[in-house]
């Protein structure tokens, strides 16, 4: 389910960044559908999907951290 999920934010993701990024230079994109579009028109569906794949490895190592280091420190509270 976080794998769908990410999946289906990145492409907001994709545009928060690019509006962050022109904070104090000259204005690129000046509203969330023309900066898809044009996103789209240019860069095709893989400019969407940009950094996708590293978050989508981010998130695997820290589930798979997570979840056993939760049930270390819950089976030592339990003790």
């Amino acid at each position: 389910s976080g794998v769908a999920a990410r999946l289906a934010v990145a492409p907001l993701d994709v545009l928060k960044i690019r509006f962050q990024l022109q904070l104090g230079g000259a204005a690129e994109y000046t509203g969330l559908r023309q900066a898809a579009r044009r996103i789209w028109t240019e860069e095709g569906v893989r400019g969407l999907y940009k950094g996708t794949v590293p978050s989508l490895a981010l998130w695997a190592v820290y589930s798979g951290v997570q979840f056993p280091v939760y049930a270390e420190v819950k089976a030592r509270a339990d003790a």
